[in-house]
């Protein structure tokens, strides 16, 4: 286990330094939740209803 987490906390911080992981990316970050990216859709949904625009979204899996 103690492998594990060194070896995780190296590789994510080598992918974040260059750049090969978006900074969007929030799943399996830590300090990030997937949740993170539902939140910023519902505030943009409730921004674009309150200026009387529409959102289009695309979800990929």
């Amino acid at each position: 286990k103690i492998m594990e987490k060194i070896i995780n906390n190296r590789l994510t911080w080598y992918l974040k330094k260059n750049k090969i992981i978006s900074d969007v990316q929030c799943g399996g970050i830590k300090g990030r939740s997937t949740l993170d990216h539902l939140v910023s859709l519902e505030t943009s949904i409730r921004q674009a209803l309150n200026q009387g625009k529409q959102v289009v979204t695309i979800f990929l899996d």
